[in-house]
């Protein structure tokens, strides 16, 4: 016998036609429908049965309808991607628990009789662990900063088309070049960006060891323009390319250790980045943007000897302050706010090594009057004149002392716990004097 699936959509034509309302193609001339999705899937919401893949797509889109910081205060923008992304909600009404984006959807897998940490689970579904870091930090500490929480919001919204919207029956050849689109495209365009970059990559080498520098003005705009051609003016396509050059292997060296110097892969990328950035104005700000997340990614290990994060720091740096990159930097429209503004909201080591470059040692004062006080007031207990200890001594003191805490513990254990005394329960001895539960 069948069985019956009740939607609180009429037919899968309907839901199609919200998909492509969610995710209108690039090159659509129809006006933004996005609101109007929302408002719909509120309405399938009171009918019941409603996916959750499909409610954090419209909360999630109705965060960045929110984004208007012309209308609404950045705190509260901040607060509603938060809610959007990771808040949860108990409707003990009818006994159930349904979550916003991270947290349904890794409740809603919790299957066995014993819970699993997020992180398992999360794994489990396919959904990035960054998610998970990120849910966390909203939720146990400061609201992330606008720049981090708007770049989730749209990897989410690219995660549940790919775990969802792209999986129902009908194609609609949504998203088109501004969205991830098929796996196999995003693969094939991925090994295309890599291939070009690999042989202007090899050739330079090549170049440079018979110590001929810098590179060669037809090699540079030849790949700026093959790479241009493969992004075709796509945003996404665009952010495929950055996450490419920031693999191991292009723009960060694969052996990169802490306190290397960098000035061979300056020379080696800088002009092809130039000319990147003029070929495709929006590639330098997504290019610090992209950058920017990295260095502030939440962490459990000691990134005070993360050498990744120190060469982006380095590059970060060159963008933002040299004069090789003031014409790309003019031309985009990009200044160091943005960048100062996520490293503030999201303060580690190399954050606060970058804030102080950016602002206390740049010869710009309209940033010095911006951010100067601010960054100084963060970094008081942080002072860059060795008149405090550096974050690499912190940590190592923690460290320390953990151990001494750790050693005297064990000393006190083995005080109240002999080895000749068993650790379990032991049958009492004395006679049996009843009580009360609770007295002793």
């Amino acid at each position: 016998m069948p069985q019956v699936v009740i939607t609180p959509w009429r037919d899968n034509s309907e839901l199609i036609k919200v998909r492509t309302q969610f995710y209108p193609s690039s090159n659509s001339k129809e006006p933004d429908m996005r609101r109007k999705a929302v408002n719909m899937v509120a309405a399938w919401k009171l009918r019941g049965n409603l996916p959750h893949t499909v409610e954090s797509t419209a909360l999630l889109t109705d965060a960045v309808l929110h984004d208007d910081p012309e209308r609404n205060s950045t705190y509260s923008i901040r607060a509603v991607y938060s809610t959007a992304f990771c808040r949860q909600v108990d409707d003990k009404r009818d006994g159930v628990t349904e979550g916003e984006f991270v947290t349904g959807l890794v409740d809603a897998n919790q299957t066995g009789v014993y819970k699993i940490s997020m992180f398992q689970n999360a794994k489990k579904i396919g959904l990035p662990e960054s998610f998970v870091e990120l849910r966390h930090q909203a939720t146990h500490d400061e609201l992330p900063a606008l720049l981090v929480l708007r770049q989730a919001a749209t990897r989410s919204l690219q995660w549940l088309w790919q775990a969802y919207w792209r999986s129902i029956d009908i194609k609609s050849g949504t998203l088109d070049n501004d969205g991830l689109g098929d796996a196999d495209d995003l693969a094939k365009l991925k090994e295309q960006f890599r291939d070009r970059l690999r042989s202007y990559l090899k050739v330079e080498m090549d170049v440079m060891k018979k110590g001929i520098t810098p590179p060669s003005t037809d090699r540079v705009v030849t790949v700026s323009q093959q790479c241009a051609e493969l992004s075709n003016g796509s945003f996404a396509a665009i952010r495929v390319l950055v996450h490419v050059l920031l693999e191991p292997g292009f723009i960060i060296p694969t052996e990169q250790t802490l306190g290397s110097s960098m000035e061979k892969d300056f020379m080696l990328w800088d002009d092809l980045l130039i000319h990147l950035s003029f070929d495709q104005p929006r590639f330098v700000r997504t290019l610090t943007d992209e950058m920017s997340l990295r260095i502030v990614q939440p962490s459990q290990l000691d990134i005070t000897i993360d050498a990744y994060r120190e060469a982006i720091y380095g590059w970060l740096d060159r963008i933002l302050t040299t004069e090789e990159w003031a014409e790309a930097r003019r031309l985009s429209d990009l200044n160091a706010s943005c960048v100062i503004s996520t490293c503030l909201m999201n303060p580690n080591y190399w954050s606060r090594r970058l804030t102080a470059a950016l602002v206390i040692d740049t010869n710009d004062q309209g940033i010095k009057a911006q951010w100067g006080d601010l960054v100084q007031a963060s970094n008081a207990q942080y002072a860059y004149s060795g008149s405090h200890p550096s974050d690499q001594e912190q940590a190592s003191n923690v460290r320390d002392q953990l151990h001494q805490v750790n050693a005297e513990l064990a000393k006190l254990e083995q005080q109240a716990y002999p080895a000749s005394r068993s650790r379990g329960w032991e049958k009492w001895q004395g006679p049996w004097v009843p009580k009360p539960i609770g007295m002793i």
